[in-house]
């Protein structure tokens, strides 16, 4: 569980979840639909890490949008359609949709869908969750 960013509580949880390929800085993408038990906030959220570098050196980002309910209902249906979702290297049209590239082979991040901002993934530690 993670800290909701609209109520504060520590009931923000991983819905679902796509996992994409890697791109030109990232070994692990993948891209969420995340709620909170609480005030049901719900929103999108990317998980990035890279193991590039030295052998004990990983780089970890993990964030939510801040966007349109209509947005998250949209991209949360589609993932509904991947049958291999675990599946980074899935080719269905779901994949293709949201694992577009740039030129540089860079992922192009929801490039469909507005946001007003993110905000950092708090775990919440043993003691916060209920």
């Amino acid at each position: 569980m993670f800290q909701c960013p609209i109520c504060h509580r520590n009931q923000l949880q991983i819905e679902s979840s796509l996992e994409l390929p890697p791109d030109c800085n990232w070994d692990e993408i993948t891209l969420q639909v995340i709620s909170c038990r609480y005030c049901r906030f719900r929103t999108l959220a990317v998980y990035k890490a890279s193991r590039r570098g030295a052998m004990d050196d990983e780089s970890v980002h993990h964030y939510g949008f801040f966007m349109a309910p209509n947005s998250v209902r949209e991209v949360a249906s589609m993932l509904q359609y991947c049958r291999q979702p675990h599946n980074a290297r899935c080719k269905c049209a779901v994949h293709q949709a949201l694992g577009r590239r740039n030129t540089e082979g860079c992922w192009l991040e929801l490039p469909d869908y507005a946001h007003d901002g993110t905000f950092v993934l708090l775990r919440a530690s043993v003691n916060d969750t209920p």
